[in-house]
C-alpha cells in the first residue's frame, strides 16, 4: 500500500509544484563575496545603518530584531538604536514619543509579543527607571523588573538576556541588581508581574560580569563571562550552569580550577549540546579545543581541529564575540585573522559537524568583513552578522549588518501541497482503510524544508478513527520536502464515506486540505452461519451472527413480492418465520427466528426446511442496510 501511495503522491507533487510562483523579495544583491547589504538607508546606494549594530534575535515571527548604537535604520527616523527588518523592509520598534536615545542596546530578547533590550542606555522612552533594561510594549518603553526602592533596578550595563519559561534572565556588569545585595551580574525577572529575583544565596557569588546567557532544550541556564568560582565552587570558572536552583560547573581543569581558562564572550546551544566562545585555549586539556569546545552535559570536546588535527581551527590571538547554531551548522563570528592559516577566515566562520571552512570573501582574497563581528543570527535562509565593519563580502554598503545568502524575505510556499488517499477505497462496515496524509512544501527554492506538526481527519458518514481523528507528520524517507502520516478509518454505515484531512500549518508552510473516498458495502458488517440450530420440538432455531459495531436488526422472512393471493415461492417464505426486532452488540450474537406453524408443518412432513432470511441491520448512528440469508434446518 505505502509504496502505490509514494508513486501516487510524488505525481500529485510534480504536478503541484508546477503551479508554485515563489514569493522573493530584493533585498538587494550580495557582493562579490558572498556577503551583501541588508537594505539601503531609504534610496539605493547609501548604508541602511549609520552606525554599528552588536545584538541581532530572531525570536518574533518574521522580524530580524538588530540592536546596537545607530541612530536610522532603512532611513527611518524613529529606529534609533533598536530597529525591525522583516527581508524586505526596514521599520522602527520605538515611536516618535518614546525613543531609546542615548547609548547602545547590546542584547535584545523577545517574549508574550513584548521586546526586551538591554544595553548601556539610561532613562528609556523618558523613563528614569528604564536605564539599562526596558520593555517595548507596542507603545512605550519601560522597566519590566520591578525595584522595591526608588531608582533604576540596574546600576551597570546589561550584556545578555535570555528568556525561560515565564523568567528573564539579565546579564551584565550590574551589581546589587533590583537592589538585592546577592543579585551581582545576574538577575531573575517574572515577566508577568516584574518580580526580580537573584539567583545567587550570599552576597559575592556572583564574582564577574556575565557577557552571555544561553538556554538549552532542557531548560538549563547557561552564564558565561569574567567569573571564577561562581557561586563559591571552585571549577565553576568562566562558564557555568544552573538548573533547579543549584548552580554547577561544567567539569574540572587543574588543581581548583575548571575546564575553561579565559574569559568566555559569547553562548550558543543546540539541543542540549552547549557551545562557547573563549578566550581560552586547550579547554579541559584538549588540545584542539581552542576558543571554540562543545559541552554535551557531561563532558567537552573540541570543535572540529585545524588542517594539522593536532590543534586548534583559531589561531592564539582569537576573540569570540558571537555564535549561533541554525540546526545544521556553527557559525562564530568575532576577532581573528587567517584562521587554520587561510588568508580568508577573518572574523567569520563556519563548522559543517566535521570541520571548519571559510563563509564568503571580499571577493579580493581577504575576509568579508573589514572589522570584528559581534552578533550572529539565522534569519530566514540567510546568516546575519552585525558588528563594527564598514563593509562585507566587497559591498561598500554592508555598514554594520550584512546578510548571506538569500538575503530576502523568508521564500515561504505559495501553498502546501496536500495529498490524501485511503486504501483499500472499498471496505466493509467495520473492516478497516488507512488514510495517508502527504503534505508537501510548495517552494521551488532548494533546499526545501518538511512540513511539520499534525493533521486531523474528518468524515462526512458515521465511522470510527482508529488511535484517533489525527497523526504527526514526520518526514517522508528520501524526500526532504514531504510530511508523512497515516490514521485507519473505519466505516459504521454503507454507502460513500469522504475523508477529509485538514493542515493548519506550522509557522511556515501555510495551511491545506486534502480529501479522499472510502466506499463501505452492508456485506461482511453482518455475517451468519449457514446453518441454524434447531430449537426442543424445532419451535425456532438460533441463528449466530456476527455485526461489526452496536445496533439493531430487524429479521423476517425473505420475499421479492408477486402477483397478489398467489402463493409464489418467497411468499410462503415470509410465512416461514415471526419477524424478529433486537438490539445486538459488536461481535456474535445469538438470533432466536421463530418458527411459524406453516414451517413446523413443513419441517414435520420432509424433515427438513430451507428459509430465506432478510436482516436489516442499523448500527448506532448509521444508516440500515439489508441482505438475505439463507438457512437449511433439519427436524431432530
Amino acid at each position: 500500500m505505502r509504496s502505490a501511495v509514494d508513486r501516487r503522491a510524488l505525481l500529485a507533487i510534480a504536478f503541484l509544484l508546477s503551479l508554485v510562483v515563489l514569493a522573493a523579495g530584493s533585498a538587494g544583491a550580495a557582493g562579490p563575496g558572498g556577503w551583501g547589504h541588508v537594505g539601503d538607508g531609504g534610496s539605493p546606494g547609501t548604508d541602511s545603518l549609520n552606525g554599528t549594530a552588536s545584538a541581532l534575535n530572531s525570536d518574533k515571527p518574521d522580524e530580524l530584531l538588530v540592536g546596537g548604537a545607530f541612530t536610522d535604520a532603512g532611513g527611518e527616523a524613529n529606529a534609533d538604536r533598536i530597529a525591525s527588518w522583516n527581508g524586505t523592509d526596514w521599520s522602527a520598534v520605538s515611536s516618535g514619543s518614546s525613543q531609546i536615545s542615548n547609548g547602545s542596546v547590546d542584547a535584545i530578547a523577545y517574549a508574550g509579543g513584548k521586546i526586551y533590550a538591554g544595553g548601556t542606555f539610561t532613562d528609556a522612552g523618558g523613563v528614569p527607571e528604564a536605564d539599562h533594561l526596558a520593555v517595548w510594549d507596542g507603545t512605550a518603553w519601560a522597566p519590566p523588573c520591578v525595584d522595591t526602592t526608588a531608582g533604576s533596578a540596574f546600576g551597570g550595563n546589561v550584556n545578555a538576556l535570555e528568556v525561560i519559561g515565564g523568567t528573564l534572565w539579565v546579564g551584565g556588569s550590574f551589581q546589587n541588581g533590583a537592589h538585592i545585595p546577592s543579585a551581582d551580574y545576574l538577575l531573575a525577572c517574572d515577566l508577568a508581574t516584574g518580580s526580580a529575583t537573584s539567583p545567587f544565596v550570599a552576597d559575592g557569588d556572583g564574582s564577574g560580569a556575565i557577557y552571555a546567557l544561553a538556554a538549552d532544550s532542557g531548560g538549563v541556564l547557561y552564564a558565561a563571562g569574567t567569573f571564577v568560582n561562581l557561586a563559591g565552587l571552585p571549577a565553576a570558572d568562566y562558564v557555568a550552569g544552573f538548573a533547579g536552583g543549584n548552580w554547577s560547573a561544567l567539569g574540572a581543569g587543574a588543581p581548583n580550577g575548571g575546564a575553561v581558562n579565559g574569559i568566555t564572550r559569547s553562548l550558543a546551544t543546540n539541543g542540549t549540546d552547549l557551545y562557547i566562545g573563549s578566550d581560552a585555549v586547550d579547554v579541559s586539556g584538549i588540545a584542539q579545543a581552542d576558543h571554540v569546545a562543545r559541552w554535551n552535559g557531561s563532558a567537552w570536546s573540541a570543535v572540529g581541529a585545524g588542517s594539522g588535527g593536532s590543534d586548534g581551527y583559531f589561531s592564539t590571538t582569537t576573540f569570540i564575540y558571537g555564535l549561533t547554531h541554525d540546526g545544521a551548522r556553527l557559525y562564530a563570528t568575532g576577532s581573528f585573522q587567517n584562521a587554520n592559516g587561510d588568508p580568508v577566515a577573518d572574523n567569520v566562520a563556519g563548522f559543517d559537524g566535521s570541520s571548519w571552512s571559510t563563509v564568503g570573501s571580499d571577493g579580493a582574497g581577504n575576509g568579508p568583513l573589514n572589522a570584528n563581528g559581534l552578533a550572529l543570527a539565522s534569519f530566514g535562509r540567510s546568516l546575519y552578522v552585525a558588528g563594527g565593519f564598514t563593509a562585507a563580502g566587497g559591498d561598500p554598503d554592508a555598514r554594520g549588518i550584512a546578510c548571506y545568502g538569500l538575503c530576502g524575505p523568508e521564500p515561504k510556499p505559495v501553498h502546501t501541497g496536500a495529498y490524501l488517499v485511503c486504501a483499500p477505497e472499498a471496505v466493509d462496515i467495520g473492516d478497516s482503510s488507512t488514510c495517508t496524509a502527504a503534505m508537501f512544501d510548495g517552494n521551488v527554492v532548494l533546499p526545501s524544508t518538511t512540513p511539520t506538526g499534525s493533521v486531523s481527519f474528518t468524515s462526512d458518514a458515521p465511522g470510527t478513527f482508529g488511535g484517533g481523528a489525527s497523526c504527526t507528520l514526520g518526514p517522508r524517507s528520501g524526500d526532504p520536502r514531504t510530511g508523512i502520516c497515516a490514521v485507519d478509518y473505519s466505516p459504521t454505515s454503507p454507502g460513500s464515506h469522504r475523508i477529509t484531512v485538514t493542515y493548519g500549518g506550522d509557522g511556515y508552510h501555510p495551511a491545506a486540505q486534502g480529501t479522499a473516498l472510502v466506499v463501505s458495502s452492508f456485506s461482511n458488517a453482518f455475517r451468519a452461519a449457514g446453518r441454524g440450530e434447531c430449537t426442543k420440538d424445532c419451535r425456532a432455531i438460533v441463528v449466530r451472527a456476527t455485526f461489526g459495531a452496536a445496533g439493531k436488526v430487524v429479521a423476517q422472512g425473505a420475499t421479492n413480492g408477486g402477483a397478489a393471493g398467489r402463493a409464489t415461492p418467497q411468499r410462503r417464505a415470509a410465512a416461514m418465520i415471526k419477524k424478529l426486532k433486537k438490539s445486538v452488540k459488536p461481535g456474535v450474537n445469538k438470533l432466536k427466528l421463530k418458527l411459524t406453524s406453516r414451517a413446523r408443518e413443513v419441517l414435520s412432513g420432509k424433515g427438513k426446511l430451507k428459509l430465506k432470511v432478510r436482516f436489516t441491520y442499523t448500527p448506532a448512528g448509521g444508516t440500515p442496510g439489508s441482505q438475505v440469508e439463507t438457512f437449511k434446518v433439519k427436524a431432530e
